[in-house]
């Protein structure tokens, strides 16, 4: 039996995939949350991307047979540098993810920055959530429900500011592995307005792995066009 790992972005949990997991109905799935977030919330949220490698690594133990990694954002950065050091790692899946083959401007569109600094200082949770949804989602309306969802969600599980910059730092550092021995399938979405799709072009290239790109969807392509990704999932199997 393969498992089935699912890793969430930048100051996210398992909670952030709503129904995606449930929708993918295969095997074993599991919903990790790093550090510093969700179930691990009291974790130390590391400085680097290799300790938090560490850290997936340590909460997976007991899982017997071949790993799929499929990740989102931040968390594809851990899914990458778990892959070059884990041999039960089969196959990755990468979600609008970035590393250092591409500038800063990239990695985080500009237009962002002052609404993200603004929000993470000033705004109420509520305020901040919306903020965060409407960058991250192309939905027209986004659902009431899912802001509601993700409000709820940091009511009960607040991410530090502090573990936010740690991440965000970690993030900034990143650089993909040389080589991997497993296969991978990076996965874009062209109208993405928080992270420039030619990080995920360039790491496809790097990697020499398929790209298959959404035209429409924002960077929270789980949430936007879920039916989309499982089937591109399904279908490189």
């Amino acid at each position: 039996m393969t498992n089935w790992v699912f890793l969430r972005g930048l100051g996210r949990e398992h909670r952030h995939w709503q129904q995606f997991i449930n929708k993918f109905k295969t095997d074993k799935c599991v919903g990790l949350d790093l550090p510093g977030t969700g179930e691990h919330l009291n974790a130390d949220t590391p400085w680097t991307i290799s300790k938090n490698v560490e850290f997936a690594q340590s909460k997976t133990q007991d899982l017997k047979g071949p790993i799929n990694l499929v990740a989102i954002s931040f968390g594809a950065m851990v899914a990458l540098g778990w892959a070059s050091l884990d041999s039960r790692i089969n196959k990755v899946f990468l979600i609008n993810s970035s590393s250092s083959l591409s500038p800063f401007y990239e990695r985080l569109k500009p237009e962002n920055y002052k609404a993200l600094l603004q929000g993470l200082l000033f705004k109420s949770l509520p305020q901040r959530e919306e903020m965060i949804l409407n960058m991250v989602s192309n939905l027209n309306p986004v659902p009431d429900e899912t802001l509601q969802d993700w409000i709820s969600i940091q009511e009960t599980a607040t991410v530090p500011i502090v573990s936010l910059i740690k991440q965000l730092v970690a993030a900034s550092r990143f650089q993909p592995p040389p080589k991997l021995s497993c296969d991978g399938l990076i996965l874009s979405s062209k109208n993405d307005r928080f992270v420039d799709c030619k990080c995920s072009e360039r790491l496809a290239e790097y990697l020499a792995w398929p790209l298959h790109s959404h035209p429409s969807a924002g960077h929270d392509l789980p949430l936007d066009d879920p039916a989309w990704l499982i089937n591109r999932i399904k279908n490189s199997q």
